[in-house]
């Protein structure tokens, strides 16, 4: 914003001067709307439209006469045009693979392919667009009084030449409704940003909200503790302004798009064709305020059912397994990060390369959440080398690096004499550091086994993974 202010001020003393009728831009004012939902009745099994002309479309649609309002369900038949790159998957397996007493759940999710020529390369990303809950659609139309317009048949039109319906909405014309743009298109429970309130700003007539909301506005600060600290979501935010509504001229501008998540592939297409599996956490905690807060994509990928259809799209790797095959690889991934890792084992031991392979895999107990114990035991067996660190099965943790360094004849064998490639995923707290950190030492002096110094080893090891292209991560 202060660059903003900065630049426009660079730029008015070159502009004309304004008009006598001029009036300065109020940042209360509220502009027109960019796109407009129109309500189209329905009669006889076609809509109709009052206003005829220019807002025709050629749509039929399955109603009984008369009828106003129309169900997801009735929408589900005509799909929506998809956003480019995206396809669609039926659901084939939605496991829990920790205990039902242990801290988290984890599960195996497996999609199926629809289009037979879809496909994705080793190493992608899965990108998949959530649901909102019913429950929190509902409470969302009874705070804004849209409860009924909710189910009436509607259409999008663009009002600017210049600023046409965003990919994230149905096309122009395609018949949706309120309840549908809230369930699939529109987030609800996102985090309010300053944005937001700049909006609610404009829509209030109660002075003490009026007062607040400028509060927000003027001090970011505000806007942290209130909204982004406790994780506080739009429908909690309406649900404390409680004079203030979205109205329905401005609602497709006001919420923003429900974002896609991104989950790494755990499997590869070459041992399961058209069929893309994932191991997802779910989101389940506690805020600074104790409230409890579920990821909005992983509690609704814990709600589908085996036979249901979702909308996903790949994204290109950034991890790359060596161009030629017999060059030796580490796999490090503790937690659900072993996912990628998994995938890029399975591959290696389909190219025979699997006396070239080690995997390190730390978990916090063998009995509890030992992801893909069978497929580790299977790649053992032929001649891959997994190692597994269950951090608290014993008085004394043991995490990956900790195997890594009792591996240190072999890690220096590997890494300096074989040039092996090292490949390391997960959190992005301080796992990935200190598992560098382990590399370094192994081959250094420190270790018996390396020539190194330590600072030649961690300016190494860092080559590795910011130059010589020997090292990768992706962590989150």
């Amino acid at each position: 914003m202060p660059w903003l202010d900065r630049t426009v001020n660079a730029m008015l003393p070159y502009l004309p001067p304004p008009s006598p009728s001029y009036q300065p831009y109020q940042s209360t004012s509220l502009p027109p709307p960019l796109y407009q939902l129109c309500v189209k009745p329905v009669m006889n099994g076609s809509a109709v439209y009052p206003n005829g002309g220019d807002d025709m479309v050629d749509t039929v649609l399955p109603y009984r006469s008369a009828q106003l309002r129309i169900t997801d369900d009735q929408l589900t038949n005509r799909q929506e045009i998809m956003e480019p790159g995206t396809t669609w998957a039926r659901l084939t397996k939605n496991k829990r693979v920790t205990p039902e007493d242990w801290w988290q759940d984890v599960r195996e999710i497996e999609l199926e392919l629809e289009d037979p020529k879809a496909s994705y390369t080793i190493g992608a990303v899965c990108s998949i667009r959530p649901k909102s809950s019913s429950q929190d659609v509902e409470r969302f139309l009874k705070l804004s009084d849209l409860e009924a317009e909710a189910d009436k048949p509607m259409t999008i039109k663009e009002l600017c030449i210049d600023q046409p319906v965003p990919w994230s909405l149905p096309r122009p014309g395609l018949v949706t409704t309120l309840r549908t743009l809230l369930t699939n298109h529109l987030d609800i429970r996102a985090t309010p940003k300053k944005s937001f309130f700049e909006w609610m700003r404009r829509f209030t007539q109660d002075e003490r909200e009026q007062e607040r909301l400028d509060e927000f506005i003027a001090d970011p600060d505000e806007i942290h503790t209130y909204a982004t600290r406790p994780s506080r979501t739009i429908v909690e935010t309406l649900a404390d302004f409680r004079s203030t509504r979205i109205p329905m001229s401005h609602i497709l501008e006001v919420l923003q798009p429900i974002r896609r998540r991104r989950f790494s592939i755990a499997s590869s297409p070459e041992a399961h064709p058209h069929r893309v599996q994932l191991l997802v956490a779910m989101v389940d905690y506690k805020t600074n305020l104790s409230i409890r807060r579920q990821g909005l994509c992983s509690s609704w990928l814990k709600t589908l059912q085996e036979g249901e259809r979702v909308s996903l799209s790949f994204e290109d790797p950034t991890l790359f397994l060596p161009k030629t095959p017999n060059t030796p690889v580490i796999l490090i991934g503790p937690g659900t990060g072993v996912a990628p890792m998994r995938a890029f084992a399975e591959l290696r031991i389909r190219q025979g390369e699997g006396a070239n392979t080690i995997l390190y895999f730390g978990c916090r107990s063998r009995t509890q959440d030992l992801f893909f114990a069978d497929d580790w035991k299977e790649m053992e067996s032929k001649s891959a080398r997994v190692r597994i660190a269950p951090s608290r099965d014993q008085p004394d943790k043991v995490y990956v690096q900790d195997l890594i360094r009792q591996d240190a004849e072999v890690i220096n064998e590997w890494i300096v004499d074989r040039q092996c490639h090292v490949y390391i995923s997960g959190s992005s707290n301080s796992m990935p550091k200190s598992v560098r950190g382990a590399l370094a030492w192994c081959i250094s002096t420190e270790s018996g086994y390396g020539l190194l110094s330590s600072e030649e080893a961690t300016a190494y090891v860092e080559r590795m993974f910011e130059l010589g292209g020997r090292g990768a991560e992706e962590t989150w």
